[in-house]
């Protein structure tokens, strides 16, 4: 009678077998890759490459311009191409100033929100006041209001997804 016993050993014999068979097909196939690798070595491969000099550099240059200014496609589509605008310091530092000034405005109508509601305000709520307002040109609520809750200390997450105004109270003043 076959029981479950022989048949583990069974099954671990044959297990055995083919791990035996896998290690044996890996080591020829890894002399195989040695022997390849050997093999694209003993190709040469031609190390007189002539470097570039200036002259030749800018000869290939005008070939290039030329080419490309002989090709109407080419031509059309650079003259089609709008000029690049270099991003100076006063772009970068006008951006932030506008995006605190923004933000100024949303901290007033958020305050003002919320102490007009007296109450726990969601996130939702929250998004179609500045909204209506036409103050969300943030894609997210939460960003908006980490930036209005460093800039007002009063305004503070509640829970998950609800915000307050708490006054400050006289013990803390």
């Amino acid at each position: 009678m076959f029981t479950e016993r022989e048949a583990i050993k069974q099954r671990l014999k044959e297990i055995q077998e083919e791990k035996d068979r896998l290690s044996k097909e890996t080591l020829f196939l890894l002399n195989r890759i040695r022997e390849l690798d050997n093999v694209e070595r003993q190709i040469e491969l031609p190390t007189d490459v002539n470097p570039l000099d200036e002259d030749n550099k800018e000869q290939i240059w005008k070939d290039i311009q030329q080419m490309i200014e002989s090709s109407p496609p080419i031509q059309s589509i650079l003259n089609d191409m709008p000029p690049k605008e270099k991003n100076t310091g006063t772009n970068l530092a006008t951006t932030s100033f506008q995006e605190e000034r923004s933000i100024e405005e949303v901290h007033q109508q958020i305050k003002s929100f919320l102490m007009e509601r007296r109450e726990p305000v969601t996130r939702k709520e929250m998004k179609e006041m500045l909204k209506g307002n036409g103050l969300l040109k943030w894609a997210s609520v939460d960003y908006v209001m980490k930036k209005v809750m460093s800039v007002d200390r009063n305004i503070r997450k509640v829970g998950r997804g609800l915000f307050e105004y708490a006054p400050p109270s006289s013990d803390e003043v």
